[in-house]
């Protein structure tokens, strides 16, 4: 067997057994955070024709007075929330939040491609 072979078993036992993609949602800069989406609350990207219609609200970001509302870039489930950051001052690049975003049919063929 050479070093490139694929073992699709392996990989089609993966994506039955976990069906979804995980993303990490950091802090887009230093600032004061106030959450606006709870653990377990279904989130939606940006949508319309150009992505001119917002997606959900995730939190909010204060930094020398000037506040900033981050919202959805994916569609998904909120599946972990640092609630210890609620309130407090965070860093630029600190993990929030994570969503659990379910694979469609297309996406895996692109991932294992």
């Amino acid at each position: 067997m050479s070093q490139q072979e694929i073992h699709f078993d392996e990989v089609i036992s993966r994506y039955r057994s976990d069906p979804y993609d995980y993303v990490d949602i950091h802090a887009i800069h230093a600032g004061l955070v106030h959450f606006k989406a709870a653990e377990g609350t279904e989130v939606q990207a940006e949508s319309g024709e150009w992505q001119h219609i917002p997606g959900t609200p995730l939190y909010e970001i204060t930094r020398e007075r000037n506040l900033k509302v981050v919202t959805a870039r994916t569609n998904g489930i909120v599946s972990f929330l640092n609630t210890a950051l609620d309130g407090k001052f965070v860093e630029a690049g600190e993990k929030l939040m994570t969503i659990r975003h379910p694979l469609k049919k297309k996406e895996i063929i692109e991932s294992i491609l």
